[in-house]
């Protein structure tokens, strides 16, 4: 069903705790020219399973399916129940859905709450591709002890220097974000996948704005901002700028962001991880060291029709596939 149904998706999804990507604003939001938001569901005995995908048409009557950002199937069992055989009926009753929206091939990144992520993850023959970081908001004292000193100056130094605030995701906001970080994309010379526009973050505030807050810093001679999305007890850090000369800006806007949520009752925060792997990735060891934990992040990805999709690629419609797709 599609996310313009809000009353059978939400019906669905009911008071479930899922993951914030999961929301039906957000995967409007993504909408657009990126694909068409559809809540699959299916269902067998005592279990059930909700996935969200954006399905995007290639031409010829093909379509590709992925997760608007973080997904999988959100698997749901009583608590005595047989996991592995939930899943392993489920992928099948998956597959025929996508089929008969004429999706030739589905790439998805699995969330780390994912329930029952291993049987998943075995069934959907998913592979780790690099580490994501989580964060505890529970007991922001312990946290606060364990962050590494030079962070903590960080964050004490930006306090006496800079204005935080602290905001729904508006249109004002929208609009000043938008500019910041297109800013930030063109400095790091980013892959146009990042180069998000004043549509998508204007369409993003209206869609999702009460689950959307922003962090910002801003000092004499620059600043930062940062999103982060969040439904009942989690919260994902989803984009980020920084602009100007203000070195302690980034550090203070996600301290202060995990104040706030935890004060909004978020329990767990889910950080992303950074470009790679490595022990040199600035961007990973910034997340790290405001992370409790870190996890592999994990990929699914199938083909219905491998025929169709090559073709799709060569014609610029589509991504290439991992090397690990299963053909399904």
């Amino acid at each position: 069903m599609l996310a313009a149904d809000k009353a059978r998706w939400d019906a669905l999804v009911g008071s479930r705790v899922l993951d914030p990507h999961y929301l039906r604003q957000f995967a409007a939001a993504q909408g657009g020219d990126s694909g068409t938001p559809v809540l699959i569901h299916a269902a067998g005995g005592d279990w059930s399973t909700l996935e969200v995908l954006l399905i995007t048409d290639i031409g010829g009557g093909h379509r590709t399916a992925r997760a608007p950002l973080y997904g999988g199937p959100w698997l749901s069992l009583p608590q005595s129940g047989d996991a592995i055989a939930a899943a392993t009926a489920a992928r099948p009753e998956i597959d025929a859905a996508l089929r008969g929206l004429g999706v030739v091939s589905e790439v998805n990144v699995l969330s780390p709450w994912l329930p029952h992520g291993e049987t998943v993850r075995q069934a959907w023959r998913a592979q780790a591709t690099r580490l994501v970081c989580l964060a505890s908001l529970d007991d922001p004292e312990a946290s606060w002890a364990t962050l590494e000193p030079s962070r903590r100056a960080e964050v004490r130094r930006a306090g006496r220097e800079a204005t935080v605030g602290w905001r729904p995701f508006d249109q004002e906001g929208a609009a000043s974000f938008a500019a910041v970080y297109a800013s930030a994309m063109e400095r790091a010379r980013a892959s146009p996948r990042w180069r998000l526009g004043y549509d998508y973050f204007t369409r993003l505030s209206a869609e999702a704005g009460e689950f959307l807050h922003m962090a910002t810093l801003e000092t004499p001679t620059g600043g930062a901002a940062a999103l982060f999305l969040h439904n009942a007890s989690r919260a994902s850090y989803l984009y980020a700028a920084r602009w100007g000369h203000a070195p302690a800006a980034a550090s203070a806007v996600l301290w202060s962001a995990r104040v706030e949520l935890g004060r909004m009752g978020i329990e767990q925060m889910l950080l992303g991880g950074g470009l790679s792997d490595s022990p040199d990735d600035s961007l990973l060891r910034f997340k790290r060291a405001f992370a409790d934990r870190v996890t592999p992040l994990s990929v699914a990805a199938r083909v219905f029709d491998r025929g169709a999709h090559d073709e799709a690629v060569a014609s610029g419609y589509a991504r290439p596939l991992p090397r690990f797709a299963v053909e399904a």
